[in-house]
């Protein structure tokens, strides 16, 4: 029941408010988190799976492999990639691709502690076309990380997250505790390498199978135990009932 109570707390981004739902999605993020294979799975998914015309923007001009790897599974899924160094070139793109059910924009990964290169990429996302901005975060970041890239990246404009790396983490109380305190709605979980298979739209059930999983691994007690403050308040009151 406590259980149930607190995860309850958190919000899905589903239905119509979902990127699933949405004709223009942006994945922006800090670096290394899996923005480009996240890209990718969700394409696949739309273009292969469910057969949406789906379209690829990217806005990465910074990492040399970047285009590449992009060009690479927009051939194998054969949808169109389009390049975009401004946001006169990525209004253009959008344009071009006005037809498509789907646009999925590719970001550079930006550094939580770099606030002028944040706003560089809210100017180039800055176009007079609706945007779902999806911040992709990592399971495997520490509490008080995901909240600074949460209030770093608020600058855009961020609708719900995406969570990867679900399969490199042995405690997902971080990314929970983050869920619960900041409200910000999670629309997909990826736990994997594998494109599209590895990726799942979120639950809170993944998070309870997550939750329940580490406390049967042991009865030692986690480093972020989960609670509605970000503090260990929530567990020293509940976490007995939980264990039982």
């Amino acid at each position: 029941e406590s259980l149930t109570q607190v995860l309850g707390r958190i919000p899905l981004s589903g239905g119509r408010r979902g990127p699933g739902k949405s004709r223009i999605v942006s994945f922006v993020g800090p670096t290394g988190v899996g923005k480009t294979t996240t890209l990718a799975k969700l394409a696949a998914l739309s273009a292969i799976q469910q057969g949406r015309r789906t379209a690829l923007i990217t806005v990465d001009t910074f990492r040399v492999a970047a285009v590449a790897q992009l060009e690479t599974y927009a051939r194998i899924m054969g949808v169109p990639l389009e390049v975009a160094a401004s946001s006169r070139d990525l209004l253009k793109a959008v344009q071009k691709h006005k037809d498509c059910d789907v646009i999925l924009i590719d970001t550079a990964g930006r550094s939580p502690n770099r606030e002028d290169s944040i706003l560089e990429l809210k100017n180039i996302l800055s176009i007079p076309e609706e945007i779902h901005g999806c911040l992709v975060l990592s399971a495997t970041t520490r509490y008080r990380d995901l909240q600074h890239a949460d209030e770093r990246f608020g600058a855009l404009p961020v609708k719900s997250c995406i969570f990867t790396k679900l399969d490199e983490t042995q405690d997902p109380s971080s990314m929970i505790n983050f869920l619960i305190s900041r409200g910000r709605p999670v629309s997909y979980f990826a736990t994997g390498q594998q494109v599209p298979e590895d990726i799942e739209e979120a639950s809170r059930k993944k998070l309870a199978s997550l939750l329940l999983s580490r406390m049967r691994k042991g009865t030692e007690k986690p480093t972020n135990e989960v609670n509605v403050n970000g503090s260990s308040e929530w567990t020293e009151k509940h976490g007995s009932r939980l264990q039982s």
